[in-house]
């Protein structure tokens, strides 16, 4: 999901080398990006009173304990470290992602 920058958040920390790795501009975020209480909304009811599992535990707790303090709204979720090592390649993720949306297309037309 992207995210609008909220005004409280500041952009001196922006880092053009991340954004050239991930291939997302700050224009882009100002454009199509969702606003922190939306996000923090829609992520409560995504994942219930369940338990994330993350790789990297502490710097995604970091990033939304940003988001929902910019949002005033308390997470209903609890992240854990994950023992299960992912290849971090796009590639490989973008893949996986169309083979799971070819079985769902050919499950749903069946």
């Amino acid at each position: 999901m992207l995210l609008v920058p909220s005004e409280d958040w500041s952009l001196l920390a922006w880092d053009k080398h991340c954004e050239g790795c991930h291939r997302l501009a700050l224009e882009t975020l100002v454009r199509e990006g969702k606003k922190s209480i939306d996000a923090a909304l829609i992520l409560n009811a995504a994942l219930g009173q369940s338990t994330v599992y993350a790789q990297d535990p502490k710097t995604d707790s970091l990033w939304l304990y940003k988001l929902y303090k910019s949002a005033n709204v308390d997470p209903n979720f609890q992240i854990e470290p994950s023992a299960i090592v992912l290849d971090p390649s796009p590639g490989r993720a973008a893949s996986r992602v169309e083979g799971l949306r070819s079985a769902f297309t050919a499950r749903a037309a069946s």
